[in-house]
């Protein structure tokens, strides 16, 4: 087995490739198999063809024929790799945040309308009449919420802080907790 040989652990395994370490436990079990990019990314990990991974031989079509070194070369190729599958939160992360930052320097320099309404008396001058009424003003504003309102982009920006939750979430699951059970283990290895 290449990830025993390697003298990687399932749970080191899944972090090199973005998995979990019950995934790992199920594709070595062979109750279940990975995706074709997973394939292709535990290939270009362990430089090794998927014909020896699914089939234990290192070229399933014989010596002549150009099928079983096709796939590896694709695979190198495509430079798509473990380390930048593990980028792609981050990134993604920073993406949402710069998009709520140019949300709220574009309600400082783009005037928006803010309406404000109250009551006022009025006096008829000839007849000395009052009477009240509702007036509606509506002025330019350079604040975040009435620029959200102008430009109907409240959905979207609450949509943007949803996903950057999610994605954090989803950050400090994978990289806090994996991290901290890693170095758990070793403490515990160590005593």
């Amino acid at each position: 087995m290449l990830r025993t040989q390697k003298g990687l652990s399932q749970e080191e395994l899944a972090f090199e490739l973005g998995s979990s370490r019950t995934t790992i436990s199920r594709w070595e079990s062979g109750t279940c198999y990975p995706d074709i990019c997973t394939l292709n990314l535990i290939c270009s990990y362990f430089d090794s063809s998927a014909d020896y991974l699914l089939y234990g031989t290192s070229d399933l079509y014989g010596e002549d024929s150009d099928c079983g070194t096709r796939g590896k070369e694709s695979v190198a190729d495509t430079g798509y790799t473990a380390p930048a599958r593990r980028l792609l939160p981050w990134v993604l992360l920073l993406l949402l945040i710069g998009a709520m930052i140019a949300m709220y320097v574009c309600s400082r320099n783009i005037p928006s309308q803010q309406w404000i309404t109250r009551e006022e008396t009025f006096e008829e001058l000839e007849t000395g009449e009052t009477w009240t009424a509702v007036v509606t003003h509506t002025i330019e504003a350079a604040n975040f919420i009435p620029f959200l309102r102008t430009y109907h982009l409240g959905i979207v920006f609450v949509t943007l802080c949803i996903l950057t939750g999610i994605d954090i979430v989803y950050l400090l699951k994978r990289e806090g907790f994996a991290k901290w059970k890693h170095q758990g283990n070793s403490e515990k290895n160590s005593d």
